[in-house]
């Protein structure tokens, strides 16, 4: 039997847990997973080959449970409700919203998760709801990286945010124009 220590990670977690999916489900849900994240199962499914059942049933039961706690999004250390400079993007129409979120995820997905940690639950569930798939992927990696982001910088990010919502309202392009 080898070592229990190598279900330490998510990614092995994951992993066990996905090893004990349906073929069907199993199947499901690679469809969903982008590249990398295909590439991540197939590593962590080799790691834990040796790995008992009684294991992945409990990789299997943790991921049940994370997945009805829904994603924890951090709270900003510098979080401040009155002064926020986010609090503008929750008033802007929902599909601007979205679509410079989806723009900026590619370049900067830091800057969308701190927008993101911001808002209040029920705009960013909305908002969070209306993103690309591809968008989510590059965003969820860094959540855990907002708590590092200086007061000075999430102020650029809410500035950059706005700016750009402003524009987009302004000048829709071609393919929004009809919506």
């Amino acid at each position: 039997m080898a070592d229990v220590a190598y279900i330490d990670t998510k990614a092995d977690q994951a992993a066990l847990a996905f090893s004990q999916l349906s073929s069907h489900t199993a199947e499901f849900v690679n469809r969903r997973l982008s590249i990398a994240e295909r590439k991540q199962l197939r590593e962590g499914l080799s790691r834990t080959r040796q790995a008992t059942d009684e294991q992945r049933w409990a990789a299997y039961r943790a991921l049940a449970r994370a997945v009805a706690r829904g994603l924890e999004w951090p709270v900003p250390a510098s979080h401040d409700e009155a002064d926020c400079p986010f609090t503008p993007i929750g008033l802007q129409p929902r599909f601007a919203v979205v679509d410079v979120l989806d723009r900026i995820a590619h370049r900067e997905p830091i800057q969308v998760v701190v927008t993101l940690c911001h808002l209040g639950p029920d705009i960013r569930d909305e908002i969070w709801g209306r993103l690309k798939p591809d968008t989510k992927a590059l965003v969820k990696p860094h959540l855990h990286e907002v708590h590092r982001v200086s007061l000075a910088k999430t102020r650029d990010y809410a500035r950059d945010i706005n700016s750009r919502l402003s524009r987009a309202i302004r000048f829709p392009s071609k393919d929004r124009a009809g919506r």
